[in-house]
């Protein structure tokens, strides 16, 4: 459905730590699909999965870095993320997020 991911996205911004959880977890099974749906979450949601590793909220925390783990590990090719350049300014931006975290 079309705008269902973006709505998810805004979701994970949402006062509610189990509508949170809940729509991190919708996107982790989207990641968990093809390539293509792995490079969609991370382009959509890459950002803010990154900011709820921080959330104090340990299944949320989980849930997070599970996504961010399929977008990384779920494709067939990992060549054909490195090709997409994305899995590169997302680790990017995970790396800054931890600096500054520690």
């Amino acid at each position: 459905m079309e705008g269902s991911m973006d709505r998810l996205v805004q979701l994970l911004g949402d006062d509610s730590v189990e509508t949170q959880l809940e729509a991190a977890w919708c996107l982790n099974n989207i990641a968990g699909g093809t390539d293509e749906h792995a490079i969609a979450v991370l382009e959509l949601a890459g950002d803010s999965l990154i900011a709820l590793l921080s959330s104090g909220d340990v299944p949320l925390e989980v849930c997070s870095c599970n996504n961010n783990n399929y977008c990384y590990y779920s494709s067939n090719s990992a060549y054909g993320f490195v090709l997409a350049g994305h899995i590169i300014s997302w680790a990017d931006r995970l790396i800054d997020f931890l600096i500054d975290l520690y």
